[in-house]
């Protein structure tokens, strides 16, 4: 409960942050973990809600078009269409290409293409890919697990560990060398030979997708918010005006950190909602910007109040 009450309270002006600077910043820390992980919840929540919507859609037409998916030693192939590339847009921000060995060269394209991520399916196993927004022309390659149920448990540190940033002829190379038959990779994928659904697959799927995406958006909210609150608080401390009582660097840091809740809050609402017209990041920095320094004010206010006003003075003054 006492977390809840602080988050309303950082959330419900700058008066509450004399009392806020009090608290330790190893507690400050605690509780920005915590309102993350929460807000990760949430955010990953909706976007659950929006992945099995689409989840739903795209296996109806997996299903059209593939039928099943054999599960060979050597291979993850479709029961029909094997030797057919085909493209599927999911979304305006992510699309799913089924390649065949022919249709590699298409990859040398990619900076033309609108969407921000994607899934390649090629006969040795699923690639994610997504583009680096401040770095055209570079992707990230993420390799994701086979569709067994017990790898997804490893698939989370390997996973991130084997992610490459890649050009897309860099891309078509590793795709190439990896994910076909005749590459440096050619040990049997599989026990035997199994069949499944589009639906089981797209299950498995999701739930990495959603793993990831969780992940992502823990880290970046979490980081964004604790290197930009050490930040302000590094310079608040060497610039902050000549006053009487002087922050030390821990309530200042406690101060940044409770600062940054309600920006972290109206960020992740407009992360949600989709804000059209800036990113979380924008709004983040704007929001925390303003707040902190009302945040300060309030709190050197507090610790240097002003001198009080002599009325003999006003008397000599109306006279």
């Amino acid at each position: 409960m006492e977390f809840f009450r602080t988050v309303v309270s950082a959330c419900s002006g700058p008066s509450a942050f004399p009392n806020l600077m009090m608290r330790s910043p190893q507690r400050a820390l605690l509780h920005l973990f915590l309102l993350c992980l929460l807000l990760t919840v949430v955010i990953s929540g909706f976007q659950l809600i929006e992945m099995e919507r689409a989840r739903r859609v795209i296996v109806e037409a997996f299903t059209d078009y593939f039928g099943s998916v054999s599960m060979e030693k050597e291979r993850i192939v479709p029961a029909r269409n094997a030797d057919r590339p085909r493209t599927f847009l999911l979304s305006p921000e992510f699309r799913f290409d089924y390649l065949t060995k022919d249709s590699l060269k298409k990859i040398d394209g990619m900076e033309d293409w609108k969407e921000l991520a994607g899934v390649f399916w090629c006969p040795r196993g699923f690639v994610l890919w997504t583009r680096k927004l401040n770095e055209p022309g570079i992707y990230l390659a993420t390799p994701l697990p086979p569709p067994v149920d017990w790898v997804y448990t490893l698939f989370i540190p390997v996973g991130f560990a084997s992610s490459q940033m890649l050009t897309p002829p860099e891309l078509r190379t590793y795709l190439q060398e990896n994910y076909f038959p005749g590459g440096k990779k050619d040990a049997p994928l599989f026990k035997g030979t199994a069949v499944r659904t589009p639906a089981e697959i797209s299950s498995m799927v999701l739930k990495v997708l959603c793993v990831t995406f969780s992940v992502s958006v823990f880290l970046g909210i979490f980081f964004i918010a604790l290197i930009l609150a050490l930040l302000f608080a590094i310079m608040q401390h060497i610039f902050v005006p000549k006053v009487d009582v002087r922050l030390k660097f821990g309530p200042l840091l406690s101060v940044m950190i409770y600062a940054s809740f309600p920006a972290l809050v109206i960020a992740s609402a407009a992360m949600i909602v989709e804000f059209p017209f800036f990113g979380f990041q924008t709004i983040f920095l704007v929001v925390f910007f303003i707040y902190q320094m009302l945040a300060i004010g309030a709190v050197q206010r507090f610790l240097n109040p002003p001198p009080p006003r002599d009325e003999s003075e006003d008397d000599q003054d109306f006279f």
